[in-house]
């Protein structure tokens, strides 16, 4: 069944140079905010909640192919691609003065998710890395308006005394620097979609193997066929630094999670080297409605290395008997 059909841009043909693998079971469709952006939609009973998956900062909503249509016997899953990723041409909303955090990425997924939302459940969200973030931010936001939410191996601020993470600060610093997004930017534009998407990947998995072949294949073609990637490059520097800035100082981040009552599993992998394990243990420990789950030898992206064990800790998750109470 569709999403909202009155509101969608006729489909999207899948360019020619795009693999269409097995495990691609999803109907892309395009949903006109403020341009088009792209929505993989796994399907899923009319009845379930909607899950809407948020990607991290290199990927798109393809990051989902593997585990979307296994989790569409409980949820109503869609992926949405973030305003200069994939398929997704969206003009970002211009940043607000003074504010740090990905403003434009977070004004657009208000506008999706009340596009997408069943008025008689409220949505789950699940992001990674970057994604989970947004995902965080979303509900600060949005309190009281989500049925739940995933966290899959989402960055985190180290659980310190200090004021400031110093390895953080001076990572912040240089991305502040003048030059420095032009530089990358210019970079990124030059590198090949092979290079680009298999950096990633070594940056993210301590077992790049463990990567379906056909999912870094697409990964490749969709990069490749990417427009104004340079400009991509530039609309999610925001994001970046922003990001960067909060997880700096983990006082902030961690007073933005206290209060949230929401209920949420994060996951983690335990040699995902882009966040300290032990603090992310314990931050989520700390917080009410919260359940932890790990899993031994996946690094950043375990919805890709070990999806079996996503899938199955979210639906364990999500029964009645053991998981959130979703709201009617």
């Amino acid at each position: 069944m569709p999403i909202l059909p009155d509101l969608l841009v006729p489909d999207v043909a899948v360019p020619a140079s795009l693999p269409t693998p097995s495990w691609l079971a999803a109907r892309p469709v395009v949903l006109d905010v403020g341009g088009p952006v792209r929505v993989l939609d796994f399907g899923g009973p009319a009845d379930a909640p909607l899950l809407l998956c948020l990607h991290g900062l290199g990927g798109s909503a393809l990051n989902f192919a593997v585990v979307g249509p296994a989790l569409a016997s409980a949820f109503r899953v869609v992926a949405l691609d973030l305003p200069g990723h994939g398929g997704s041409r969206a003009t970002p909303l211009p940043r607000q003065a003074g504010r740090r955090a990905p403003s434009a990425l977070l004004d657009c997924l208000d506008v999706v998710q009340g596009l997408l939302a069943d008025q008689e459940r409220y949505p789950v969200l699940l992001g990674h890395s970057l994604g989970g973030i947004l995902a965080l931010l979303h509900a600060t936001r949005s309190p009281g308006r989500l049925g739940g939410l995933v966290l899959l191996a989402p960055p985190v601020a180290r659980a310190c005394g200090r004021r400031i993470d110093p390895r953080l600060a001076a990572r912040h610093a240089l991305l502040s620097a003048p030059g420095v997004r032009r530089l990358v930017s210019g970079r990124v534009a030059s590198a090949s979609a092979h290079d680009l998407v298999r950096m990633q990947i070594e940056q993210a998995t301590p077992d790049p193997g463990a990567v379906p072949a056909d999912v870094v294949a697409a990964a490749i073609a969709e990069e490749a066929a990417r427009p104004g990637r340079a400009e991509a490059a530039r609309t999610q520097w925001d994001a970046i630094v922003g990001v960067v800035a909060l997880l700096a100082r983990p006082a902030r981040f961690h007073a933005l999670l206290r209060g949230l009552d929401v209920p949420a599993l994060w996951l983690q992998g335990d040699e995902d080297p882009r966040a300290p394990v032990a603090s992310a243990r314990a931050l989520a420990h700390s917080l009410p409605a919260w359940a932890y789950a790990e899993r031994n030898g996946v690094g950043h992206l375990p919805h890709l290395e070990d999806p079996a064990w996503v899938v199955d800790r979210i639906e364990e998750w999500a029964r009645p008997e053991g998981g959130p109470t979703w709201p009617r």
